[in-house]
């Protein structure tokens, strides 16, 4: 291999000689003035495919505008705030609509319609333009599912002569708000600056009302398979999000919980003058964002910083950043790379690095390494990678000090069988898993553990562990210890392939927050093989960074 790549450089060296004589030889010719190339003053279709799960999303793009600063509630700091962020940055505020497309397989679902010539001036109404550069037609459509009546969402919906523009679907919203932007009594004390919008919305909904397409939900009733409703109140009365899920991946709609993508993000606490409730819409922000930065949830919003709006939270600070989906030409990001090519590729990243990889195995868009480390003395630990497309986005890792000695069954932290296979029993050893901690380990029936277990061959590989004894009746080392805690208080995720299992959780280990990852392998449905990795979990003024440990 070396010599091949020594061979390679010389050619290239004679290449970039030759290279250089041939542009001496142009440079001292005569000038020949080159043909002008005309510009194309065209952009890309306004269209983002992307898979999740055996769901193809398709980001439909509207249009692009800036959000008025004035739009913005917060306290004079939050907003002086936002004044110099947009001193410093004139592009703060810039906002791309759109709407979604999910393709099951059986339905085409529309989430939200855009803005078409009900809102915006002419800078949008272009969702239907970028549904057919899609490859679909209006017609086609089968269901529309509105977030909320703001005409930035349904406005798409209905030609301003009252013509319905997807004549096929069946138009979904939530009770509450149907009520309320097309009731006429609440309409008439609404105030002044508040009419249009009750006027756009019974205009909009009206051939729809007529046609009999026009549905509303009240409760968490089904609409689609695998979609579940999800009640965001605050910003409208019925404002709604979608969350739909496919094998094992999750994408949620959630309209209007940030208009403002780069400042309410940063600052949850800042509201929009559209949200009707302002103390709802800021506390409904806060939850959610706080649940999904601890999720692997992608989120589309129709209100982005960028197009296609697609992405993930990360906590940061006390607020989020945006972590847009990597840009691929290919819409199956999913199928990019197989998960031996991932595998192939975590491998190659860590030879060469002072460890040496045990056990390896991949689940959907995560790479489990257990590894023996050489370097800040002996250890061995576990590194985790996601995946998006075929790139690695996001690494976990937990590192513990090698024994000084094998434990009382003779055993070390790495040894053992590390070949993956039951590839055909993943699911069923995942869920084997899962029912174990339910059950036993978070909610203490010991007497279950026959259950999931070998009687007389589980094989321990913990310091102090012992052959067909789990850590809660291990009575020697630190657990031996007067007063010693030692309790499981959170799992974060189940990692498995074939016979592997990796459980990441959280909890008390000599009575101090430790990071908990236990892997296990399954035989015949039970549990035949432990090995652990326990590390303390520092103060967060300690961190380097504020991604979290999980």
């Amino acid at each position: 291999m070396k010599l091949q790549g020594n061979v390679v450089k010389r050619n290239s060296m004679r290449f970039a000689a030759a290279l250089l004589a041939a542009l001496a030889s142009f440079a001292a010719g005569p000038k020949v003035a080159l043909a002008a190339a005309p510009q194309h003053h065209d952009q890309a279709p306004g269209f983002y495919r992307l898979k999740v799960g055996d769901l193809e999303v398709t980001a439909l793009y509207d249009g692009t505008g800036v959000f008025d600063p004035h739009w913005l509630n917060g306290t004079k700091a939050a907003m002086d705030g936002v004044v110099k962020a947009l001193h410093e940055d004139p592009h703060t505020l810039d906002v791309v609509d759109m709407g979604f497309l999910v393709n099951t397989g059986k339905q085409l679902i529309l989430v939200d319609a855009g803005a078409g010539n009900w809102w915006g001036g002419g800078a949008l109404g272009r969702l239907a333009g970028s549904l057919r550069s899609a490859g679909y037609t209006p017609e086609e459509i089968d269901i529309v599912l509105a977030t909320h009546l703001h005409s930035d969402h349904v406005g798409g919906l209905t030609t301003q002569d009252g013509k319905r523009v997807f004549p096929n679907a069946d138009v979904y919203v939530a009770k509450a708000e149907s009520d309320f932007w097309l009731s006429p009594k609440i309409a008439a004390k609404a105030s002044k600056d508040a009419q249009p919008f009750f006027e756009s919305a019974q205009a909009i909904a009206a051939p729809y009302i007529k046609a009999g397409k026009w549905h509303t939900f009240s409760g968490t009733e089904p609409i689609v398979d695998g979609m579940q409703l999800v009640p965001l109140p605050g910003h409208t009365p019925g404002h709604t999000g979608y969350e739909f899920s496919s094998k094992g991946q999750t994408i949620l709609f959630w309209g209007d919980i940030v208009h403002a993508q780069r400042v309410q993000l940063q600052q949850p606490e800042i509201t929009a003058i559209f949200d009707v409730d302002q103390t709802a819409a800021a506390e409904t922000r806060h939850q959610l964002l706080s649940k999904l930065a601890r999720e692997d949830v992608l989120i589309a919003g129709p209100h982005a910083s960028s197009f296609p709006g697609v992405g993930r939270l990360r906590k940061e600070g006390s607020g989020y950043i945006w972590v847009p989906v990597v840009f691929t030409d290919q819409w199956d990001n999913n199928s990019q790379l197989t998960p031996t090519q991932k595998i192939d590729r975590v491998t190659r990243l860590l030879t060469g690095r002072s460890v040496r990889t045990v056990r390896i195995f991949a689940d959907g868009d995560y790479v489990v390494a257990q590894i023996d480390y050489n370097f800040g003395g002996p250890k061995v630990g576990f590194d985790i990678f996601r995946f998006d497309g075929d790139k690695i986005i996001e690494h976990w890792d937990n590192l513990e000090d090698k024994c000084a000695a094998p434990n009382l069954s003779g055993r070390t932290q790495l040894d053992g069988p590390t070949t993956v296979t039951d590839l055909d029993k993943t699911g069923a050893n995942k869920l084997l898993m899962k029912s174990y901690f339910d059950v036993v380990v978070l909610g203490g029936q010991r007497d279950k553990v026959a259950q999931y277990r070998s009687a007389d061959s589980f094989h321990q590989h913990n310091c102090d562990g012992e052959d067909n004894k789990s850590g809660f009746q291990t009575k020697t080392g630190i657990f031996a210890k007067p007063g010693f805690v030692f309790k499981y208080t959170k799992v974060h995720k189940f990692l498995g392939q074939g016979n592997f299992v990796l459980v990441i959780s959280e909890g008390l280990f000599d009575a101090k927050p430790t990071a908990l990852y236990d892997l296990y392998r399954i035989e015949n449905g039970k549990q035949v093989e432990h090995w652990d990795v326990l590390e303390t979990i520092p103060p967060t003024d300690q961190w380097k960074n504020a991604n979290g440990k999980f």
